[in-house]
């Protein structure tokens, strides 16, 4: 089988997508659609990278400048400074610009280890809730849903035949993880309306769907168009987020900038405050 053959050079979600439309004969369409997804993705990172091409060379350029002052301007500030109090606040800000770096370090360790701990559906979640990117995950997952379940229902397959389907994926996989949700439903008969908020990866949409009462085959025609148009959504979002890269950089790069003069001028005022 095709998909078995790229097992070792696709990501999980990949090989079960295609895995999934080859056994059921969507091999084609799936195709035409992941090309379009990976093509759209390489635009993206050439434009990021185009993007990125200016400011990285501004920041090379004030590397040099910074490490140009710290070799031969700040000792001789050091040198001029009259006060004698001067060394004491220069090792206390020293002092704070280490405590602050440790307890980052600490903070970012003890996220980590959360995030290990985490199952995969919680990672999911925390995804979806993230700043920024967050709105992006939601997009991806929710086009990868409904894409999936599209195929398999025009396919004629029952609710209890895809959970049968998906839960021999891999734990990580997001299909074995939606079947999860679906079993736990099935097995508690809650309403799937209730339950849909606490997975932001599920687009609630999906509810309107199901409750129309329409067949199998009408439910993935549909479910067909609106994972195209959460696809749509999802290159939007992520364009609109590209769009913000550059003036995010020239903000640090103005940051450092105001950061370097004041740390050049006020020494100077110090010393000039000693000789007064």
């Amino acid at each position: 089988m095709l998909a078995t053959g790229l097992q070792k050079y696709v990501s999980q979600d990949l090989y079960y997508q295609l895995r999934l439309a080859e056994q059921h004969g969507a091999l084609p369409q799936t195709l035409s659609e992941l090309g379009t997804l990976r093509m759209t993705a390489v635009r993206q990172r050439r434009k990021l990278r185009s993007l990125l091409q200016y400011p990285l060379i501004l920041l090379g350029m004030l590397a040099m400048v910074v490490c140009g002052l710290i070799i031969f301007v700040y000792p001789e500030l050091h040198s001029w400074q009259a006060r004698p109090g001067s060394d004491r606040w220069q090792t206390l800000t020293i002092n704070l610009g280490i405590y602050l770096l440790t307890c980052l370090l600490i903070v970012g360790g003890l996220h980590w280890y959360r995030w290990r701990r985490l199952s995969p559906c919680q990672q999911m979640i925390r995804r979806c809730h993230w700043l920024i990117v967050g709105r992006s995950y939601r997009l991806y997952y929710s086009y990868y849903l409904t894409s999936n379940l599209a195929g398999m229902l025009r396919h004629g397959l029952s609710l209890q035949e895809i959970i049968r389907v998906t839960n021999q994926y891999g734990k990580q996989s997001l299909l074995y993880q939606f079947s999860a949700i679906i079993r736990q439903l099935v097995a508690e008969g809650e309403q799937f309306d209730r339950v849909i908020v606490r997975y932001p990866f599920i687009p609630n949409e999906l509810v309107v769907f199901i409750n129309k009462g329409i067949t199998l085959e009408e439910l993935g025609d549909e479910l067909t168009v609106f994972a195209q148009l959460q696809f749509k959504r999802l290159v939007c979002s992520i364009e609109r987020l590209l769009v913000w890269v550059q003036p995010m950089i020239f903000v640090l790069i103005a940051t450092v900038i105001v950061t370097l003069y004041l740390s050049i001028l006020l020494p100077i005022y110090h010393s000039l405050q000693g000789v007064a």
